[in-house]
């Protein structure tokens, strides 16, 4: 790959005093706000995967909150496992932001799938999701 596939973007407040990490999934907890998701399934609002912070240490101390981040909105963003994902397979939000397969939610779910898996991972990989937000039965 030439470089990083950034694609559509925007700007939102953090919500959670210690910040987002990078290749986290969010969801909006209040106008232009974001924060980590905090349990399964919950509805998406995008991923961190670029964040400037990391090259500048002053900008990631002290409380995050209030303080603005970019969230991949549209395209493929990087996102870290919570659980192993299979090519090709829906992926929904868990606990701390993390990515995991649709297909562990109980038979019958309506799953709020934040995209498709480009390769296959194990918990705690970072992989490629195409984002393409749906809902879709379990």
């Amino acid at each position: 790959m030439a470089g990083q596939f950034t694609r559509w973007q925007m700007a939102y407040k953090i919500a959670d005093t210690d910040g987002i990490p990078l290749y986290r999934i969010v969801k909006l907890t209040a106008e232009a706000t974001v924060g980590k998701t905090t349990a399964d399934n919950e509805v998406p609002q995008g991923v961190i995967d670029n964040d400037s912070r990391e090259d500048i240490p002053y900008q990631a101390s002290g409380s995050q909150t209030g303080r603005h981040i970019a969230v991949k909105l549209d395209g493929i963003a990087l996102v870290e496992l919570a659980t192993p994902v299979a090519f090709g397979e829906r992926v929904v939000s868990a606990p701390g932001g993390f990515g995991k397969a649709a297909s562990a939610l109980t038979a019958g779910t309506k799953a709020n799938v934040l995209g498709f898996a480009e390769v296959a991972g194990e918990a705690g990989d970072v992989v490629p999701v195409r984002l393409a937000y749906h809902v879709y039965t379990v």
